[in-house]
């Protein structure tokens, strides 16, 4: 089985870059770092391209998976979640075209709970999961459990299934061919931030979203320690 890492970088962080390129070169995790698409250098081309601000995309990509929704008040996206939703679509292009078997998507503001068996404990989670029907694999994100536990649907060993929507965030995460196919086949317009763009193309394609239990990862920007720039 072949990993591919991918880390998605806005190049005016560079403290971010500093800090993370040590800890993956300490972890032997050789990664793609994406920066093209930045939002301050998105092309009102590829804005046109990519970037569709409708209120009724909106209200289909959200349907029956939010308890409130502020449509009145919808009016796009930012610069910045534009981009990070631009750079996932291309480097799931690239990822398609390869040989590898699964995608590990990281960002920059990520961070390691247990930093010196992160990389053996997300390879193990991916073998775990080849066990059983799987599309994608939370390793972490913004917030703990509490977030997902009322969608949890099954288990299997370190391995919590859960329904739509399934995403934490979307600072680490692991996707398979295959569901990467399905995505790339219905996203091709962006409306909302990234995580509600996948939430519904988990959704429309029928994936099946596992979590690990416990975390491998978490993020730093939601805890506090950088700001975000979205």
């Amino acid at each position: 089985m072949k990993i591919k890492f991918y880390v998605m970088h806005y190049k005016k962080n560079v403290e971010r870059r500093i800090r993370l390129e040590g800890i993956l070169n300490s972890l032997d995790i050789e990664a793609d770092w994406y920066t093209k698409y930045d939002k301050d250098e998105l092309t009102e081309e590829q804005v046109e391209h990519y970037y569709r601000p409708d209120l009724e995309l909106f209200k289909t990509r959200t349907a029956s998976m939010y308890e409130e929704i502020d449509y009145n008040n919808y009016s796009g996206t930012t610069r910045g979640h534009l981009s990070l939703a631009i750079k996932y679509i291309k480097c799931m292009e690239d990822f398609v075209s390869s040989d590898y078997d699964v995608a590990v998507f990281l960002e920059d503001d990520i961070t390691f709970n247990a930093l010196g068996e992160a990389k053996k404990d997300i390879v193990s989670s991916i073998n775990t999961a080849n066990e059983v029907n799987w599309d994608g694999i939370f390793f972490g994100g913004g917030f703990d459990h509490g977030l997902i536990e009322k969608r949890i649907v099954a288990t299997y060993k370190n391995l919590l299934l859960v329904d739509h929507p399934a995403t934490n965030c979307t600072s680490s995460f692991g996707l398979t061919k295959r569901g990467v196919k399905k995505i790339l086949g219905t996203f091709n317009e962006i409306c909302t931030s990234i995580d509600w763009e996948l939430n519904y193309h988990f959704k429309v394609n029928n994936l099946k979203i596992w979590h690990t239990n416990p975390y491998i990862c978490g993020q730093l920007s939601t805890s506090g320690v950088f700001e975000c720039t979205l």
